[in-house]
Formats: structure tokens, sequence, C-alpha cells
């Protein structure tokens, strides 16, 4: 389960979230199989295993790996029982999504709520870890923070004043995924084929890796018959 989220580390507390103001929180039930999953994933595609090959369908998967019934019966129970309103449930049972007012996902989850300001932003999160009944494989709840909502470009666009495309750069995503500094990729190995008019893709790519620091020693983008092949090893 996920703790308290760490924009409000970064930001000012404000006061607390409108008890009416109403969420819409999703939470996620881990699978009864993990070992099971992994062990069909790899022989998918091990030429030597009888599962080669042998995909299997979204019904199937939801039969083979899915959360049990009585689980999916318990967790919308406990979630009715809190006041929220069940909207979606997916094929295997894995993710349930519910919504509530701010008031009944406290009492639900054992947690306050507050409103918080950070460089001219204002959002709300959880103060406190969210607690759910241990009978219950619930082992994250998403939407109490609302600074991590994803928003559409026409919105940023609104936003900032100027068109956005939908283009980020390495910096950003690492920064809107939180991904640890120390974890680089080192010594991967990574193509990227590109079809068609390639000429002006490679002298982008050669631009990218000027500007992002990617132009390390070993990476090369070479022109051959009707296909662009980039391939580079991560520093």
């Amino acid at each position: 389960m996920a703790n308290v989220p760490r924009a409000v580390t970064q930001a000012v507390r404000i006061g607390p979230a409108p008890a009416t103001e109403r969420l819409r929180l999703g939470f996620v039930l881990a699978h009864p199989h993990p070992a099971a999953e992994d062990a069909l994933l790899r022989g998918l595609f091990d030429r030597s295993s009888a599962s080669y090959h042998r995909f299997v369908t979204p019904a199937q998967y939801a039969q083979r790996f899915g959360v049990s019934e009585a689980t999916q019966r318990d967790t919308r129970a406990w979630l009715a029982g809190g006041g929220l309103r069940v909207e979606h449930v997916t094929g295997a049972g894995d993710y349930v999504l519910a919504s509530g007012t701010v008031a009944q996902v406290q009492a639900l989850l054992k947690t306050t709520i507050g409103r918080y300001q950070a460089g001219g932003r204002i959002f709300d999160a959880n103060d406190t870890a969210p607690a759910v009944p241990e009978a219950l494989p619930i082992c994250a709840v998403l939407g109490l923070d609302t600074s991590r909502r994803h928003r559409t470009m026409a919105d940023l666009s609104a936003r900032q004043g100027t068109p956005n495309v939908g283009v980020q750069s390495p910096e950003d995503l690492r920064s809107v995924y939180e991904h640890p500094p120390g974890v680089t990729g080192q010594g991967t190995s990574v193509a990227i084929l590109g079809n068609g008019a390639t000429d002006s893709v490679i002298a982008d790519l050669h631009a990218f890796d000027a500007e992002h620091g990617t132009d390390a020693a070993g990476n090369v983008a070479r022109k051959l018959p009707k296909t662009a092949i980039r391939a580079f090893r991560v520093r």
C-alpha cells in the first residue's frame, strides 16, 4: 500500500479538503496466482514450451488468474458499506473504480485528506497512509492525491498559453513518473526502427542526442534500404 504522497512533503497544508467534495478512487487487488502468471508468460515466448504462442483470451485470463468472485464480492460490500458507489470492475476483478465524498473516504480509509498548495498549484491529498481490511488483497489505492491527475493536451495548452503537442523530454518523463535517479538503464541496448523517409529522422535523432546528453560513444543512427535503425546504449 502507498503511504503519504511525496507531493505532500513539498507543499503547504492550507486546510482540510471540503467534506462534500467527491473523489473517484481506484482500488487495485493483488492477483492470487502470480507465480503461475509468470510461468505462463515465460512459456508463451519459449519455443521449447508447450505454451509457446498459445495466447489466452481475456475471459480465459480472468478465469485462470483473476481475483475470485468471493473476494470481489467482499470488496464491493466493504466499499458500499462505507457509502462509496462502485462504478466499474475489470474483467479479472483486479481493479475496482468507486466514488464517494471526502468525508466518506476519510471514514472508510481511516485517514484525513488535506488541501495543499505548492508552486501556485492547489491539490488535495491524504495526510496519513490509508488503511484497508487485512482480509482484502488491496495493494494500492489510487486517486487520493489529485496532484497526479492526468490532463489532456487541450487542457495543458490552455494553461500554458501555447500549443502542447504532447512531446515530453526524458527529464519530463523521469519527473512525472518519479523515476529513481540511480536507475539509468546503463548498459542496456535499445533499437528503434522507422520506415519511410529517414534522412530528417536521423538528423532529428542526433539533435535529440545533443540536447539531452544521450550522444555517448556507441550510439549510432544508420540508414538501410527503406528503414532507419536507431540503436544506442544507455549511459
